[in-house]
């Protein structure tokens, strides 16, 4: 239908195709409404401990975390694919219904996870592509491309 409409505006028609001097403003204020700002807005960032509580950035949603008893940013994390392994084995936890203040305790305890934990468990993770923010994170692969 858009492809349709296009052509038919390029052709001097209006969307119903009718011809048209000039295209009804009127009709694409519904193109521009309320419905098309949420395209626009910035992606939310899931708790950890609360996967359903949205905020607009990481370190809010890291401080909520905080305050339900679990702190990511106290993990010890040396590069980014360790961040995303423990971002989803911490979401899968959640998931199977660990609690925010046993996780601290099983963060501590891990030492290294299997690369099975680079597979998001949240579609469309926005915290993993914000580790960054959370992280003073090494590019591991410079490292790994030179050896050293």
């Amino acid at each position: 239908h858009v492809y349709a409409w296009r052509k038919n505006a390029s052709a001097g028609r209006d969307r119903r195709g009718r011809m048209a001097s000039h295209v009804d403003d009127d009709d694409d204020d519904a193109w521009s409404g309320s419905g098309c700002e949420a395209a626009d807005e910035e992606p939310k960032v899931a708790a950890l401990t609360d996967p359903s509580k949205l905020f607009a950035t990481a370190a809010e949603a890291l401080d909520f975390d905080k305050a339900q008893g679990f702190d990511l940013r106290a993990c010890k994390v040396t590069d980014f694919y360790g961040a995303v392994k423990l971002v989803n084995f911490v979401r899968k936890a959640v998931a199977d219904g660990v609690q925010a203040s046993e996780l601290q305790a099983i963060c501590a305890s891990v030492i290294e996870l299997d690369d099975d934990h680079l597979k998001p468990v949240l579609e469309n993770d926005e915290l993993l592509s914000r580790l960054e923010e959370v992280f003073d994170l090494k590019e591991d692969s410079d490292s790994a491309a030179t050896g050293s």
